[in-house]
């Protein structure tokens, strides 16, 4: 949120679901949650949840959900020796290719890479 008042944007407008529904996933991350449960705990439609998100940060709420997850996995990946399954039990995914290939996706090198690279700094 700090990034959006960096931008330039003056006063930054944050629907208060918005802010309830990223300190929600900010203590869920790790859990499966569904749209449903997410937008439960803001107190709005999944609806209106997705368009506050997009007119706020630009993307969907599970999209925020995934970033936060790989944020996680980078700095256990940086800062532990814990396997790649550790880390994807740790961070919610569902399992270890499919933490790889989504990491890939954010990322553009595998969690080892990461790892490698961040080992060597």
């Amino acid at each position: 949120m700090s990034r959006l008042a960096a931008k330039g944007k003056g006063s930054v407008q944050i629907a208060p679901a918005v802010t309830k529904t990223i300190a929600y996933i900010d203590e869920n991350y790790m859990k499966q949650t569904g749209l449903e449960s997410i937008s439960k705990a803001a107190g709005v439609s999944s609806q209106h949840l997705c368009r506050l998100f997009r007119q706020t940060l630009n993307c969907r709420p599970m999209e925020y959900i995934t970033k936060r997850k790989i944020k996680a996995a980078k700095m256990l990946l940086a800062e532990t020796q814990k396997t790649v399954d550790q880390i994807v039990e740790e961070t919610g995914f569902c399992d270890s290719s499919y933490f790889c290939k989504i990491f890939k996706r954010f990322e553009s090198i595998t969690p080892s890479q990461f790892r490698s690279i961040e080992q060597a700094l």
